[in-house]
C-alpha cells in the first residue's frame, strides 16, 4: 500500500497528557470514563473525555495495572500485592499479598 491510497485519520487527544509513564488504559462503559495508571508518579487517574475533568489518586507504590471491581472501586496491582482503591475516599485496602 502506498501513501496515496492509505486512509488518513485525524487523531485528537481525549484530554491533557497528564502522565509521566501512563499505562494500563481501562474504559468504564458505565461511567464513560478512561482510567489509567502513572507508574512513575505512583498515581491512578480518571479522565472524563466529555468534560475534560481529570482526577488523581496517589498510591503507596508503583501501580502496574488496574481492573474495575463489581460494586465500585478499582483493583490496583502494586509491588506489595493487589489492593482495592475506594474512589470516593482514596483509601487502599489489601486484597491479596
Amino acid at each position: 500500500m502506498n501513501s496515496e491510497s492509505a486512509p488518513l485519520y485525524l487523531v485528537t487527544p481525549a484530554g491533557p497528557a497528564a502522565a509521566t509513564l501512563g499505562e494500563s488504559p481501562l474504559w468504564s462503559v458505565e461511567e464513560q470514563a478512561l482510567y489509567y495508571v502513572d507508574i512513575a508518579e505512583r498515581q491512578v487517574l480518571r479522565l472524563d473525555p466529555s468534560s475534560g475533568e481529570l482526577r488523581r489518586w496517589a498510591v503507596a507504590s508503583e501501580p502496574g495495572c488496574i481492573a474495575l471491581i463489581e460494586g465500585g472501586g478499582l483493583a490496583v496491582a502494586q509491588r506489595q500485592g493487589l489492593f482495592r482503591l475506594d474512589l470516593a475516599s482514596g483509601d487502599c485496602s489489601l486484597l491479596a499479598p
